[in-house]
């Protein structure tokens, strides 16, 4: 993270916001999270859209990013990959933060094959 410090008086601190609609199309059959009697079964429509938001700061020791997303939870693999992505901007594991809302009535993306794309 920043380190003890980082956000001293006087050192200037700027930052970014995202915010993106990742609501998969309801013929893609995206499971749901799976609760009581449903089983991961698909979404039969959709009650509330999902999205990701994302706040990056970018401060005198580095930029953080901290990613949150209307999902049951990232699939294993999933923040290795994106760091390594990433990984010629500057950005490392230990300055990106995922984190999922855990919702049982949002998407599985554990159950979605890795290569689709929505």
């Amino acid at each position: 993270m920043f380190g003890s410090g980082a956000f001293a008086c006087g050192q200037p601190v700027r930052v970014g916001r995202a915010v993106v609609e990742i609501t998969p199309p309801l013929e893609m059959g995206a499971p749901l999270g799976g609760y009581g009697a449903r089983m991961n079964r698909p979404a039969e429509g959709v009650h509330d859209r999902l999205f990701a938001k994302a706040l990056v700061f970018d401060g005198p020791e580095g930029r953080f990013a901290l990613v949150t997303a209307d999902m049951l939870g990232f699939p294993p693999g999933f923040k290795p990959l994106l760091v390594e992505r990433l990984r010629s901007k500057g950005w490392t594991d230990e300055r990106l933060l995922l984190l999922a809302s855990h919702s049982h009535g949002s998407l599985e993306m554990n159950a979605i094959h890795p290569k689709n794309r929505f």
